[in-house]
This record gives structure tokens, C-alpha cells and sequence, in this order.
């Protein structure tokens, strides 16, 4: 008879938990074994996910550190005390992350605990994107003025090399096949700085995300990713953002294939997770005046080991690069595209979890008109 009381104050109560939806904070009420029995709007979008399948994950299973927070459960449900942590982080099936500090109270329905999180102040962020925004506008500067100085006695070295094998023998026609290859290289090399500071607009136009990322998943699948296990996690319902097909397919073929080389390395459990949502809460500083709503999403993740730390500053920077033959041009372009689609792109990254986040504005409700 008792437990069947609990139960219906339980279910009572846990209907009032309705009033947190208008809190911009993640909320979430869980019971003693760790089992969520609600989470907030706000917490929703956090998760990227559904309270159907929130009530399906233990949250001491999906949080770090675990022991942690589930000792200050046991500490509120035993003691009917509040108590608080820092730094913990939830981190959801499809690898969505938050991570703040945490007031947990106990809730008015048996052996229940409400977890109020303060996210980690986004001021920093804005700091960070002014800061890169800055560097890249320096880097193309600079960039343009370095092709411009190096084109010019490139084609003149190519050229010569190109009179030179009119009359050279065959044993001297490989080094001036290499001198020309050479020369080709660095010219394609200069082609992609002096993108850095191209500052042409590219034509935006109604895209549907969607239609994006499935060429690029087919790509991924049928290339260069075939051997490592790809899902799709997409909220279909997203509105349309303004963009360019082709731009926002370079965009995402590169963040894929930076995560297929990362997951690689683990073998036979290498792992890329495409996702869409639709981020209520996302804004980003655009003047002193107020900020631009970016609430449309795309997330890539991987299962590698990691960026390693002295380099994720710098990770946008052209020439930054982890790979033995690599250019280290591939993320600036992508960050230069992104932002001329007003968007913007960051990361988080630990060994067996790496997440590039892609954000947009929407296209105008008025666009077909």
C-alpha cells in the first residue's frame, strides 16, 4: 500500500514539473538509482534528445564523474539536504555533451532529486570566435600578399624547367618532370591561401541540410569511410537555412574525413555519428547591439583518440596540422566558408570523443514569398 502511494504522489508531482520549462537552464529530476524521470525543454535541446529516450539512460551511466553525483544523490534523498558539484559533465548516447556546475534538491515526490545545471559561461566562447575571426582576417592579409609574391617567379621557374626538357636527355627529363611537379604543388598550395583572403561572397540560397549531408554520408560510405561504421541520427523536421550546395558539402566532406582518419585508428570499433538538431539556445555576438539566433545544428563525431591539447587553440589556423603530409589549409578554408554562410563552427575533444559542431541561421520565413 505505501509504495503504491509513492507512486501516485510520485506521478503527481513529477506533472508540476512542468514549471522548469521556462527556465534557461538544463533541469532534470531523477530517482534514487539514477533513472531520469524528467528533464526540462532546455535540457532537451542540451541532449539532443527526447524525454522518451532520456527515460531510458541511468544517468550515473552517462555522466562524469559518475561517483560523484551519485553520491550527493544518496547525500539529498537520505539527508533532505541541498547540495552542489562542479564540473560535471552529462554526456548523451549520440555523444551531445554539457558540462557546468549543479545544484541538486530534494523534490517533493519520494526518494526524488531535482539536478539544476549552470552551464559553462559562454562569454568565453564569444572571446575565442572574436579572437580566431581576428587571426584569419590577419592570416589572409598576409596570405594574399604571399601568393602574389610567389606566383610570379613560379611561373617563371616552370617555364624554364619546361625550355630546359626541350633539349635535355633522358636522364635528365625526370628532374625536370620533378622541377615542374614541384612547382604545380606549390602553386596549388598558393591557391588555397590566397582563398584566405578572397573576400568575395558566395550566392546563398534555400538548402535543405539534409540533402547536403546524405550526399556526403553516401560519399563517406562509398570512399573514403567505407570501412568504419557510419549512423545518422537527423531531425527531419529542421526549417531551411540559406546557403550553397557546394560550399557546404566541402564543408562537411572534410569535417567527415578528418573524423574518419581519427576513428580509424580504433579498428574494428571506429565510429562516425552525423546528427541534426535544432538549438533553441544557441546565439552568437554579432555587434555590441545583440546577437544572431543560430539555432540549426550539425554535429560530426568520432571515436578517436583526440586532438592533442597544444594544438586545439590553434586547430583553425592555417598551417596547424597533426598529419605527416598534410597542408594544414583543409580547417581554415572550412571555418572562411562557414563564416561566409554566418555561421560558426568549435569542438570538443578527449580520447574516445570528438564533436565538431556546426552552426547556422535560418532561412527567412518569407523567403518563397
Amino acid at each position: 500500500m505505501e509504495d503504491t502511494i509513492d507512486k501516485i504522489i510520485a506521478e503527481s508531482a513529477l506533472k508540476d514539473c512542468e514549471i522548469f520549462d521556462g527556465l534557461h537552464l538544463p533541469v532534470l529530476v531523477v530517482n534514487e538509482t539514477g533513472k531520469i524521470d524528467y528533464a526540462n525543454n532546455f535540457a532537451l535541446d542540451a541532449l539532443a534528445s527526447s524525454l522518451k529516450n532520456l527515460k531510458t539512460l541511468n544517468l550515473f551511466e552517462i555522466v562524469r564523474p559518475p561517483k560523484v553525483l551519485n553520491n550527493l544523490v544518496q547525500e539529498v534523498l537520505s539527508d533532505g539536504i541541498d547540495a552542489s558539484a562542479s564540473e560535471i559533465e552529462i554526456i548523451s548516447p549520440n555523444l551531445t555533451s554539457f558540462c557546468g556546475d549543479v545544484l541538486l534538491t530534494p523534490h517533493i515526490s519520494p526518494k526524488h532529486a531535482i539536478l539544476m545545471f549552470w552551464p559553462r559561461n559562454k562569454a568565453s566562447n564569444f572571446k575565442k570566435q572574436a579572437l580566431a575571426n581576428e587571426r584569419n582576417q590577419s592570416f589572409g592579409r598576409i596570405g594574399l600578399a604571399l601568393a602574389h609574391e610567389v606566383k610570379n617567379p613560379l611561373a617563371g621557374i616552370r617555364g624554364a624547367a619546361q625550355l630546359l626538357m626541350l633539349d635535355a636527355s633522358d636522364e635528365q627529363k625526370p628532374l625536370g618532370n620533378l622541377i615542374i611537379e614541384e612547382t604545380d604543388r606549390i602553386h596549388r598550395l598558393m591557391d588555397k591561401v590566397e582563398s584566405l583572403g578572397d573576400g568575395t561572397s558566395i550566392e546563398l540560397k534555400p538548402v535543405n541540410i539534409h540533402a547536403v549531408l546524405d550526399t556526403v554520408v553516401k560519399l563517406a560510405e562509398n570512399g573514403f569511410a567505407s570501412d568504419i561504421n557510419i549512423s545518422c541520427q537527423f531531425d527531419v523536421s529542421l526549417p531551411q537555412m540559406m546557403g550553397d550546395t557546394d560550399s557546404l558539402i566541402q564543408i562537411f566532406l572534410n569535417i567527415a574525413k578528418n573524423a574518419a582518419e581519427a576513428a580509424r585508428e580504433r579498428g574494428d570499433t571506429a565510429h562516425i555519428i552525423f546528427s541534426t538538431n535544432y538549438r533553441h539556445e544557441h546565439k552568437m555576438k554579432k555587434s555590441e547591439r545583440g546577437f544572431a539566433h543560430l539555432p540549426l545544428e550539425v554535429a560530426i563525431a568520432d571515436n578517436g583518440f583526440g586532438i592533442a591539447d597544444d594544438i586545439q587553440d590553434f586547430l583553425f589556423d592555417p598551417f596547424v596540422t597533426t598529419k605527416a603530409a598534410g597542408s594544414g589549409m583543409g580547417l581554415a578554408i572550412i571555418r572562411k566558408l562557414i563564416s561566409a554562410h554566418s555561421g560558426t563552427i568549435e569542438f570538443d575533444s578527449e580520447n574516445g570523443r570528438t564533436v565538431f559542431k556546426v552552426r547556422f541561421p535560418l532561412a527567412p520565413l518569407d523567403i518563397g514569398e
